[in-house]
Formats: C-alpha cells, sequence, structure tokens
C-alpha cells in the first residue's frame, strides 16, 4: 500500500513538473533560432509535444518500470510524425533538450525508448547533451 501510494506521488510530482515547464515556457518568450521558413498550422508546438508526452515521465525519470508504456509509444509516435519538416524537427529536438533537462531524464532511459516503443526512422532525441543542429533532414 505505501509503495502505491509512493508511486502515485511521483507521477502527481512529475506531472506538477511538465505543467510547471510548460506554463514557464509559454510565459517567457523563446529565443528566435535561425530564420526558417514561418511555422504552418500544422506544425507541432513545443508545448503540444511536451503535453502529449506526459504519459512518458515515469518512464524517462526512471521511477516506473524500465519499459514505457503503451500510451507513451503512442504519443510518441504522434509527436515525432508531426514532426514533418527538418526545421520543426530541430526546434522539437531543442524543445526536448530543454526538458530532458529540467525534468532530469535519465538520458540511458531516452536514448532506448525509440527501439523500445519500435520508432524506426523517427530519431529526434530526448537527451540534454544532444546537437541539434546534427538533426537529419526531413
Amino acid at each position: 500500500m505505501e509503495n502505491k501510494m509512493m508511486g502515485w506521488s511521483l507521477r502527481l510530482l512529475g506531472l506538477g513538473m511538465m505543467m510547471m515547464f510548460l506554463v514557464a515556457n509559454s510565459a517567457s518568450p523563446s529565443p528566435s533560432p535561425s530564420p526558417s521558413p514561418s511555422p504552418s498550422a500544422n506544425d507541432i508546438t513545443c508545448k503540444e509535444a511536451v503535453t502529449k508526452l506526459l504519459p512518458c515521465t515515469g518512464y524517462l525519470s526512471g521511477s516506473d518500470p524500465p519499459t514505457p508504456s503503451v500510451s507513451c509509444c503512442l504519443a510518441c509516435q504522434e509527436v515525432f510524425q508531426a514532426a514533418n519538416t527538418t526545421a520543426v524537427r530541430r526546434d522539437l529536438c531543442v524543445c526536448l533538450k530543454q526538458a530532458a533537462i529540467e525534468y532530469k531524464v535519465v538520458p540511458d532511459r531516452a536514448r532506448k525508448l525509440p527501439q523500445l516503443c519500435n520508432l524506426q526512422g523517427l530519431d529526434i532525441p530526448i537527451d540534454p547533451s544532444v546537437d541539434c543542429s546534427t538533426i537529419k533532414p526531413y
């Protein structure tokens, strides 16, 4: 019973931290990346991506079982498929890099996520040490 309560507490803490990140990022202006084409209405934003990836918080922070949930994998697939231009992929990389730092993502778990979720070709890392300018063109 105590372990179950602690698990829920950790999930709520992770959710609260993710929401604080979203509020902080929506309130502060983002630095302008190098000129890129205007975003289209279909481009995924940082806030949308982080919100959709909330089911992955437990796995990525190391507080849940060693495999991501089905809802986490489905969210990853949806987010990464929405990043359908090189500019959006690189912007999403910067967003996820910052989120990884803020929420203390376990890098080894983040690296395993594409394989565990069977996300071939969807290679936008959730890693605080990645160089987002190296993201391959779409």
